[in-house]
């Protein structure tokens, strides 16, 4: 995975991030790594509107096959981070800037999240997805949309 640096023992939050920073379009470059699989990649474009719908549309490759993707999430910002929602309401997580880990239970599954914010304002996160039959890593590149960084993140 030639995005993804493997560096990450030493997570960082940065001070002082607004909310109203991820109120704009971000690059999305993604892994789907599955125990004993082959690996899934998404490539597209996320965006936080002004009512904090987040929203993201892209592309899928699975096993050489093309799909289009789309999820949405509420956001509600709260001190020091934002509560995550569903689309339709139910809560999924937190995303707490100097705690950058989270964890959703969706028995009998476990997601845990861990975000970092050291090269803000890129951003990532990886996500642990375990249960009966889910059992992978995801892991997300965000970086705000520029043509340079859209074509950095091609090369890559």
């Amino acid at each position: 995975m030639a995005f993804w640096k493997s560096d990450t023992d030493h997570l960082a939050t940065p001070g002082g991030i607004d909310h109203q920073e991820f109120k704009r379009v971000w690059l999305l470059k993604r892994e789907v790594i599955p125990e004993g699989g082959r690996t899934a990649r998404f490539e597209g474009l996320a965006r936080v509107n002004r009512k904090w719908t987040y929203i993201e549309r892209g592309n899928l490759e699975v096993d050489g096959a093309d799909y289009t993707s789309a999820r949405r999430y509420q956001w509600t910002p709260m001190k020091g981070g934002f509560s995550i929602a569903f689309d339709d309401g139910r809560p999924f997580h937190t995303m707490i800037f100097n705690r950058p880990s989270a964890q959703h239970s969706c028995p009998p599954d476990q997601y845990v999240v861990v975000y970092d914010f050291s090269q803000w304002p890129k951003w990532r996160s990886t996500w642990r997805v375990t249960g009966p039959r889910k059992d992978y890593t995801m892991h997300s590149l965000y970086a705000p949309y520029s043509a340079q960084n859209a074509m950095d993140m091609q090369r890559s």
